[in-house]
């Protein structure tokens, strides 16, 4: 059950970095730190949750 769900938030982290690369690209340096912050922020918990999940035995 919590694979689905960290592809899930994993694909919408991937995304939030694109938006932010593509405002920093553009010139739009405070809306480009939000979605930065945000996606790199998700991309740290994922790997956490994913971390705990497997020691804790679920797959």
């Amino acid at each position: 059950m919590v694979k689905p769900l960290l592809t899930i938030a994993g694909f919408a982290a991937v995304i939030l970095i694109v938006l932010g690369v593509s405002a920093a690209i553009k010139g739009n340096g405070a809306l480009a730190v939000i979605p930065l912050v945000f996606g790199i922020g998700m991309i740290g918990a994922i790997a956490w949750i994913s971390h705990r999940a497997s020691a804790a035995g679920n797959k």
